[in-house]
């Protein structure tokens, strides 16, 4: 609330998805989150969702297949100009596209998250947040990739998507 209202951006928002042609429900918390994840969760439970999410940073773009299922929408290092890679997360994959592991903040691979995350079922989600919140005294924040990575721990399977045309706003 605080953001949209100190930069005017609830009406801009608004034109925008209404440019879009497409349903939506703008979701504004009245306090600050500590994470985007617990951001997901308050907006998952304010409006009843369930099954298959899409969760999208807003501070890029890129093009891609969007579908259901598990997945982390990625982009190669080399297939791009300059971009702020210390500000991302990256994946290590193995021969069938499936992620073995996802860090946040560590190039450990070309394969960097370019914010689009796909999550099949939001029930899942919320559990694996409210475990992760359990260990955490506040002070870090869960990334969407912690959630992630939990989830691949406990046997799931997350695929990378390849995205498009990754722009680093």
């Amino acid at each position: 609330k605080e953001d949209l209202e100190e930069n005017n951006l609830k009406e801009e928002i608004i034109k925008s998805f209404d440019n879009l042609g497409i349903d939506y429900e703008l979701v504004i918390l009245d306090e600050r989150t500590k994470s985007q994840s617990e951001t997901v969760v308050k907006g998952i439970e304010k409006l009843n969702i369930e099954g298959n999410i899409l969760i999208k940073d807003c501070d890029s773009y890129f093009t891609c297949d969007f579908g259901e299922g598990d997945f982390v929408y990625a982009s190669s290092l080399q297939s791009l100009g300059k971009i702020n890679a210390k500000s991302k997360s990256y994946v290590d994959i193995d021969t069938n596209n499936f992620i073995k592991t996802i860090v946040e903040k560590n190039v450990i691979g070309d394969l960097f998250c370019c914010g689009g995350y796909n999550f099949s079922n939001t029930e899942d989600f919320i559990k694996t947040y409210n475990y992760l919140s359990s260990f955490s005294d506040g002070s870090e924040e869960i990334y969407i990739s912690h959630v992630i990575y939990q989830q691949i721990l406990e046997g799931k399977q997350f695929k990378v998507k390849q995205a498009d045309n990754f722009k680093d706003w």
